[in-house]
């Protein structure tokens, strides 16, 4: 892009573009480890197995960090084919599995948590970011196909410069479980 300023007047050019790296970035891990798993509705760590559309996920994301950030951000990305489960239908459940020893629904309930969005592609958490948290949610397997994770996101809201990243770049399958029931039988 070329441009030439014709007039005698200072001319202002703002130049804005967006994109998506071709390879993860590489994962950062000064200010905060961040570190994302995948469990089953039962609460067994799903490893690598494929995924069934239809089926529901336990998501954990553990946050560490030496310092203290009063004004922290979590955002975790879901790959396509995964959309986050409608959290109004779930506050009345009695989820009664624990994730790494740890209650999900008493991990929500945390005081340092200011705010909490379910997105349709991403889960967001504001919080005082101190120590170690974790945070949970749930998101069902929506449409087949091979899917590439996206990394996990922290920052300090007013300090972005402080952050950390972590994960992505792995590959999640998700097969139409009606299909594969058919194949079965």
């Amino acid at each position: 892009v070329k441009i030439r300023n014709t007039h005698k007047e200072r001319l202002f050019v703002e130049l804005n573009f967006a994109g998506n790296p071709a390879k993860t970035p590489p994962a950062r891990v000064d200010a905060f480890a961040l570190k994302r798993e995948w469990y089953s509705a039962d609460g067994q760590p799903l490893g690598n197995r494929t995924l069934r559309v239809g089926e529901t996920v336990l998501v954990r994301v553990n946050v560490k960090t030496a310092g203290r950030y009063a004004n922290g951000l979590v955002v975790d990305y879901l790959p396509a084919g995964l959309e986050i489960e409608n959290a109004n239908l779930l506050q009345g459940e009695q989820l009664q599995v624990a994730i790494a020893g740890i209650d999900p629904r008493q991990a929500m309930q945390d005081s340092r948590i200011q705010h909490v969005e379910f997105r349709d592609d991403r889960f967001v958490v504001a919080a005082r970011l101190a120590n170690e948290m974790n945070f949970f949610y749930r998101a069902r397997v929506v449409t087949p196909g091979r899917f590439i994770v996206p990394p996990t996101y922290a920052e300090d809201m007013y300090q972005p410069m402080i952050y950390g990243l972590a994960g992505g770049g792995e590959a999640m399958t998700v097969v139409d479980g009606k299909a594969e029931e058919g194949v079965k039988k």
